[in-house]
């Protein structure tokens, strides 16, 4: 047998051994390892192992043509061709394998986050999928075209200037939009929580948005604030630590009057107001005095929650 045909017949067998390794994960690991997953009720969804089988098995039969190829004394002329083809190759798996886990984990993410509290959900992020996903193409292109000798360098100057021009552009937007991000991340406010504003706007926050949030006051209406202004302003949430709150009666009696008596009779209906409701008892103090009378102070917690309307009563 001559060099070639050992040559051939070695290349041959690295194929074949590719296609008995490719069948034997197809076979063998993956119902394993997908059985392991249920069992142990890992973290590791098993959608993300689904989005990774494509991309594996097109690497390992990539890796053994490569392979093959190389062994080939013929195709010697062609070696910087094959180097350069297999590596745009394994950079398009790679990246096809790092979209589909994304897209994997933000799917798995979403059905937890819409399975969860309404109020602790987040926005829909399809566009901020679509971005990145544009993003991702647009720096695979990028390296293809390195690949193939062409000049990123003012490509990649035009990308930033045009970039520069849309920010300043989509300034308030782009402000608007990272505010979101601070606002659905940090959650000082959350869906549900009653809050006021340091311009006196006042209600239960309906909707949290990457542009803007919505609150519903008293007047049942819908007041729209943009997140930079919301991120950017002092925020009383009524809702933080606990939804539970201090609640104080101020009582005016004449200086006459024995303000221990009073207080015992302040505190005593406190009690007996709180005995229907739910909280804890209520002490008193005097807190402050007025020229024409003393001013005992009853304290309370009461616990306000969002009744059936969205509106709270204590």
């Amino acid at each position: 047998m001559t060099d070639i045909g050992r040559e051939f017949v070695f290349a041959t067998v690295i194929l074949v051994a590719t296609m008995v390794c490719v069948v034997a994960l197809h076979l063998v690991v993956l119902p394993r390892v997908r059985r392991l997953l249920r069992r142990d009720e890992s973290t590791l969804d098993e959608s993300v192992v689904d989005g990774l089988v494509g991309p594996t098995y097109a690497a390992i039969a990539l890796a053994g043509v490569y392979t093959a190829s190389m062994r080939l004394s013929i195709l010697e002329d062609r070696l910087s061709v094959i180097d350069r083809w297999a590596t745009i190759g394994f950079v398009v798996i790679g990246f096809v394998a790092l979209l589909r886990v994304l897209n994997a984990l933000v799917s798995r993410y979403v059905q937890a986050d819409a399975e969860g509290p309404r109020r602790d959900r987040l926005p829909d992020i399809g566009a901020l999928r679509k971005v990145v996903n544009l993003a991702l193409l647009v720096l695979l292109v990028t390296i293809v075209l390195g690949q193939f000798g062409v000049k990123i360098t003012p490509l990649l100057t035009s990308l930033g200037i045009a970039g520069v021009a849309m920010a300043l552009a989509l300034q308030d937007t782009l402000a608007n939009l990272f505010a979101g991000f601070y606002l659905l991340f940090d959650r000082p406010l959350r869906v549900g929580d009653y809050v006021k504003l340091e311009n006196g706007d006042e209600g239960f926050v309906t909707d949290i948005g990457w542009r803007n949030t919505k609150i519903r006051p008293w007047a049942n209406n819908v007041v729209i604030i943009p997140n930079s202004r919301l991120a950017g302003s002092i925020v009383v949430n009524h809702h933080l630590p606990e939804e539970r709150q201090n609640v104080y009666v101020a009582c005016g009696v004449g200086y006459d009057s024995d303000l221990e008596h009073v207080e015992r009779v302040c505190v005593q209906v406190g009690r007996e107001v709180m005995a229907r409701v739910e909280g804890p008892t209520p002490n008193g103090n005097r807190s402050s005095a007025s020229r024409s009378s003393a001013n005992p102070t009853s304290t309370s917690a009461l616990s306000c929650a969002s009744g059936s309307s969205g509106f709270s009563t204590c």
